[in-house]
């Protein structure tokens, strides 16, 4: 698996070794029992302070997806997968429910959130792959920070 730096992106370093190791587990690039580079290793390859690798490693070992084994290095979890899937449906629900508290301070009662969600849900499921800038996504500036201006939009 190869780790790529973006150094002029907003995302910070550590947040994108996160980021791309879990999607590596998620598309199966990464499997359980499979070996990381070492801390030092990953840091003079990516040209970056160890630390910042160090942290990296620590956020996925506190999420279940790694599990450091000392001086024989770092491994991804058997059933990393499996709190991969539970960590974005939690992630997904905090976000859902940010958005609809952030709706119903706007006015929209239970039946309106419920009928533009299905609407949205239905559309969503029609056209998946029509580029559309008005379609949601949970990736990029975030889901809950595009909703309402895709609301202002409709």
């Amino acid at each position: 698996m190869k780790i790529g730096i973006n150094t002029t992106s907003s995302e910070a370093v550590y947040a994108q070794i996160v980021r791309q190791i879990r999607e590596a587990v998620q598309s199966g690039t990464l499997k359980g029992g499979q070996a990381l580079p070492t801390v030092r290793q990953l840091a003079g390859d990516l040209m970056i302070n160890p630390n910042t690798v160090a942290k990296a490693y620590k956020m996925l070992e506190a999420d279940r997806i790694v599990r450091g084994a000392g001086r024989a290095g770092t491994f991804i979890e058997d059933n990393a997968h499996v709190e991969l899937e539970l960590s974005n449906d939690q992630d997904a629900r905090f976000e859902l429910a940010k958005v609809i508290i952030s709706l119903k301070h706007r006015g929209l009662n239970n039946a309106q959130l419920q009928q533009l969600l299905l609407d949205q849900v239905e559309k969503l499921s029609q056209e998946p792959n029509k580029a559309d800038d008005r379609q949601i996504s949970f990736i990029g500036d975030g889901f809950t920070s595009r909703f309402p201006r895709f609301l202002k939009r409709i």
